[in-house]
């Protein structure tokens, strides 16, 4: 009887000191996650500027959604004064200028960092 339950206990301690080695192998055949470019306040430094060409996907109360060889981007007018309740909030003539464009448009965009790209500048190819 003891023979069976050393051997039992043997088993059952091998078993034990496999199982996370399997696990590691299991994890390590899964591909890795690409994870998908965040835009966060450390993304760039701030007053970063750039220049984006490709096709608008779409546009809606000022943010602008740009397909891009590297994917999707998103624009917004430049925040001007304080905030909404005191005059405050984006860039007025941007977003008149930004009516005359939509869905499918290809533009060329220049853009500065400020806790995400704000437009410069925007022109039809």
């Amino acid at each position: 009887m003891r023979i069976l339950t050393l051997l039992g206990v043997g088993l059952s301690l091998a078993a034990l000191a496999t199982q996370p080695l399997a696990a590691e192998e299991r994890h390590a055949d899964k591909p890795a996650a690409v994870e998908p470019k965040k835009e966060g306040h450390d993304a760039m430094k701030e007053g970063t500027k750039g220049v984006s060409v490709g096709t608008i996907v779409s546009l809606e109360k000022g943010k602008l959604v740009l397909r891009t060889k590297e994917g999707d981007l998103l624009f917004m007018p430049n925040w001007k004064g304080g905030m909404p309740k005191d005059g405050g909030g984006f860039d007025k003539a941007m977003l008149e200028k930004l009516e005359g464009f939509k869905a499918g448009d290809m533009v060329d965009i220049e853009w500065t960092w400020q806790e995400r790209r704000r437009i410069d500048s925007i022109v039809k190819e």
